[in-house]
């Protein structure tokens, strides 16, 4: 508890010293809502944060139910990244979006004045010490929804939970993701935690059936689509490496490769030099490729849904691994690779019900031309995926009961 007093005396000097600097100096960038001043006041707000693109996806679902009950003009949605805030912004609800401003005591204080909660509502884990010191000093229930801890987060919360002693106490209740996470939370002394299901597997994507593969993609129904998605550093090459062999044995085979990051897009142009390779944004009708790079953000569904196999990224290199459920919920069969710490709940109940393959980086060809020549493992695969999620969408009703708890 010291600790922390000595912390905010630091941090709030600092800020009163470096204040104006800062205000000039954001505001001069283009960067006003870094400093949370690009909002419109707000009375009773419920606050929702999620920290970026995922789990802002993650969290569409609930944000919708809970407009449903208490009204889209209540909800303020922040976010940390580029892409999350875009996300945010492409929901079809009259909702506040905001970038979340500096965790520091002036300028989370304005926010708070500004956008007046009533409840927040905490995406995952995204613990910062004065967004919960102001809400205990203004008596305003914060609760974690879909609530994890990695290993590394629980270690770090673990040795440093003294300091955190004054800004836990504003989370009034933690709905975990699984039962592993739950047992985590209890060990760094929270007791109000219950084992709610992975909110990841109530989500309610579009249906892409009738968008025109020819013109838009230049994929032919006789193409057999092999997709990576989110892919990070390494796993490129990875798949060039093994790229000759899949089209001597795939001789209809239309390779689809979208990175995770934009940037990275002539980096991952390079690793295919050589190759007949498009990107999406040069594409022209008739194109002669074989192989097709995402450079646009926000067409990974749409893509998914028209794929004969899915290739999670981050998964091959220790990225922690990326969302598979977006892939399941159109059926398709998915393989990742063994570092999927990140969705670890994700998998192990795609696991369970044989609705994934999980591969070596040695047997990603083997898993691949194995799922390609067994027509009927595909599908099973992709529809034993499916059904997990529509076994596991009670965690959407789950999380919206605790939050009305706190509203009604």
């Amino acid at each position: 508890m010291v600790i922390f007093y000595l912390y905010l005396l630091l941090i709030t000097l600092l800020e009163v010293i470096l204040f104006i600097p800062l205000l000039i100096i954001f505001i001069l960038a283009g960067m006003k809502g870094r400093l949370g001043l690009d909002i419109l006041t707000r009375q009773k707000s419920i606050w929702f944060h999620a920290a970026s693109m995922g789990e802002v996806n993650a969290l569409k679902p609930l944000l919708i139910k809970t407009a449903e009950q208490f009204g889209a003009e209540r909800i303020v949605l922040t976010t940390m990244t580029t892409t999350g805030l875009l996300t945010a912004s492409k929901i079809d609800l009259p909702i506040a979006v905001s970038y979340i401003p500096f965790d520091l005591p002036i300028m989370m204080s304005l926010f708070y004045r500004k956008i007046d909660p009533q409840l927040i509502v905490i995406m995952e884990t995204e613990f910062w010490p004065q967004m919960l010191f102001q809400a205990k000093l203004r008596n305003i229930p914060v609760i974690l929804v879909n609530a994890r801890l990695t290993a590394q987060s629980f270690s770090k919360y673990l040795g440093t939970r003294h300091f955190w002693q004054e800004p836990w106490q504003a989370i009034k209740a933690i709905n975990a993701q699984s039962e592993h996470d739950r047992n985590r939370f209890r060990e760094l002394g929270f007791t109000h935690v219950r084992n709610c299901g992975n909110l990841k597997f109530a989500i309610d994507l579009p249906d892409h059936g009738n968008i025109d593969k020819y013109l838009k993609y230049g994929i032919s129904y006789q193409d057999f689509v092999l997709t990576v998605g989110s892919s990070r550093p390494g796993e490129e090459q990875l798949i060039m490496d093994i790229y000759p062999q899949l089209k001597k044995e795939i001789s209809n085979l239309k390779l689809i490769i979208a990175p995770r990051h934009l940037k990275r897009i002539e980096e991952v142009k390079a690793i295919f030099n050589g190759q007949k390779v498009v990107m999406l944004s040069e594409f022209k009708i008739h194109t002669d490729f074989d192989i097709l790079i995402i450079d646009n953000i926000g067409l990974l569904t749409e893509i998914y849904s028209f794929s004969d196999l899915v290739i999670v990224g981050g998964s091959f290199t220790d990225f922690g691994g990326h969302n598979p459920l977006e892939a399941a919920y159109y059926n398709k069969p998915v393989i990742m690779g063994v570092y999927h710490s990140s969705c670890r709940e994700s998998v192990n109940r795609l696991l369970e019900k044989q609705g994934i393959f999980i591969a070596e980086q040695q047997d990603l060809l083997k898993t691949i031309l194995e799922l390609y020549l067994d027509h009927d493992l595909r599908i099973n695969t992709g529809k034993n995926a499916r059904n997990v999620l529509i076994n596991n969408a009670h965690s959407l009703e789950e999380n919206l009961d605790t939050i009305k708890s706190y509203l009604e």
